[in-house]
């Protein structure tokens, strides 16, 4: 008989294959618990610690991780203004998208890599808000940084 590996397996077997795939390309994975520390942090406050929102525009709008920057790769020209300045004085650059079979945020991350920034900063959150919102973490809608204004709230994830 076949054995088939177990769903935390096979998530495990999954996880070594996207750090494999990652380090390939001069990237690292970050995973939940690395992320929540990471969002938690003082330094995120002083953009030491940056979060990169890889997805579309509508997504972004309407709900991304708090302070985190849109960088729709598709669209790169448009973003890299804002977004390589940021990344290029950050010490670690977390680039999340969608989560699950979503490879935005890998894409994004190379060509921010391409762009300047040293590979060994950027983290590649594969989880994303997916894992994100799971985890009942806050989301951002609207701008970002836009909290206080009418048009965006900050809104507690539902586990």
């Amino acid at each position: 008989p076949v054995l088939a590996a177990s769903p935390a397996q096979a998530g495990t077997n999954a996880t070594s294959d996207a750090g494999a795939r990652l380090a390939a390309r001069g990237l690292s994975l970050v995973e939940g618990e690395e992320v929540m520390r990471l969002f938690q942090s003082p330094a995120r406050l002083e953009e030491r610690v940056v979060f990169i929102d890889a997805r579309k525009e509508e997504r972004y709008q309407a709900g991304h991780i708090p302070g985190a920057h849109h960088f729709d790769h598709y669209y790169a020209q448009r973003h890299l203004e804002e977004v390589l300045p940021v990344c290029q004085l950050a010490e670690v650059v977390v680039v999340y998208c969608g989560g699950g079979s979503c490879e935005d945020s890998e894409f994004a991350a190379m060509l921010l890599r391409d762009a300047g920034i040293p590979g060994d900063r950027l983290r590649v959150y594969l989880g994303g808000m997916e894992d994100w919102t799971r985890r009942g973490m806050p989301v951002e809608k609207g701008e970002r940084g836009a909290a206080g204004d009418a048009a965006s709230a900050v809104t507690e994830g539902t586990p």
